[in-house]
C-alpha cells in the first residue's frame, strides 16, 4: 500500500512537471538565421499582429529580450552568444501581451538554441545617478513637465539619446552605456523630458554603435560621464552590490530555416 501511493506521488509530481513545460506558450512560426551582413543599427522590435523580429542580434540581447533582463545580466555560455549576430523572425497566432511573448521566447530559445538557464545572485559594481552640485540645480538638459503626453524638448542639447518621465529614464540610459545596474538617489521627483549628447568613446560596445549612428556629426563631444554632469547635473558613484543574474548553463548552435 505504501509503495503503491509512494508511485502515485511520483506519478502526479511527473505530471505536474510536464503541464509546467507545456503551458509555456510558442510562437505559431518561426524562422532563426545567422546573420549575412550587419546594418549599420541592429534592430529588435515587436510589430502588430504577434511579430517579432530580430536584425543582426548578438544571442545574448535576444536572450536579455526573452527573460526580460537587461544583457549585462547574463553569466557564461560560449564566446559567440556575444560575437555571432542572427536575423529571429517570430509570429504568434495575433496580438499577446508583452510577458507571453517573452515566455514564447523562452521557448523559442530552448527549442532552437538548447538554451538551458539559472537565476542567482552575484556581487556586481552598482552605479548611483545623484545631484553633482551642492545647491540641488539640474543642468540644461533636462526640463520638469507636466505629462509626456506632448513633450518637446526645446533646450539645449537637442541630442538624439533623449526620453520622458521620471528620472529613472536618465538610470536607464546609464545602464545601457556602463552596461551595470544604475539606481536613482537624486532625490528628485516628477516628471522630466531630457536629452543628451556624448561621444560613443569609453561607453560598453555595442552601445557605442548605436550612438555613432544616433548622435549629431559634431566631432567634439564630452564623455558621457561629463555630459552627465555638465548636461544633466548627475554624476555617478560606484560601489558593490549583489545583483540577480542569468546563469547560462548550456546553449547551442542553431539549425537554420
Amino acid at each position: 500500500m505504501t509503495r503503491a501511493i509512494a508511485s502515485w506521488g511520483v506519478a502526479v509530481m511527473l505530471s505536474v512537471t510536464a503541464v509546467a513545460q507545456e503551458a509555456k506558450p510558442k510562437f505559431e512560426v518561426a524562422s532563426v538565421r545567422r546573420s549575412r551582413s550587419v546594418p549599420v543599427l541592429p534592430t529588435l522590435s515587436v510589430r502588430p499582429g504577434g511579430l517579432v523580429m530580430a536584425t543582426a542580434q548578438p544571442l545574448t540581447r535576444i536572450i536579455a529580450f526573452g527573460y526580460g533582463v537587461d544583457d549585462f545580466r547574463l553569466i557564461g555560455g560560449p564566446g559567440w552568444i556575444r560575437d555571432a549576430r542572427f536575423d529571429v523572425e517570430a509570429k504568434a497566432a495575433g496580438d499577446v501581451p508583452s510577458e507571453q511573448t517573452r515566455l514564447m521566447m523562452q521557448s523559442l530559445l530552448e527549442e532552437r538554441f538548447k538554451l538551458v538557464t539559472r537565476k542567482e545572485q552575484r556581487e556586481m559594481t552598482v552605479y548611483a545617478v545623484v545631484l553633482a552640485r551642492a545647491d540641488g540645480r539640474v543642468g540644461s538638459g533636462i526640463q520638469r513637465i507636466d505629462d509626456c503626453k506632448n513633450a518637446k524638448f526645446s533646450g539645449p542639447p537637442a541630442g538624439r539619446y533623449s526620453g520622458c518621465g521620471s528620472i529613472s529614464v536618465v538610470a536607464s540610459i546609464a545602464s545601457m552605456m556602463l552596461g551595470a545596474p544604475v539606481i536613482d538617489k537624486t532625490g528628485l521627483t516628477g516628471t522630466f523630458a531630457v536629452a543628451m549628447n556624448f561621444s560613443p568613446e569609453g561607453v560598453r560596445p555595442f552601445a557605442g554603435e548605436a550612438a555613432r549612428d544616433a548622435l549629431p556629426a559634431e566631432r567634439e563631444l564630452p564623455s558621457f560621464r561629463d555630459a552627465m554632469r555638465d548636461q544633466l547635473g548627475f554624476k555617478l558613484e560606484s560601489t558593490r552590490g549583489p545583483v540577480e543574474v542569468l546563469v547560462i548553463d548550456s546553449v547551442s548552435q542553431p539549425t537554420e530555416n
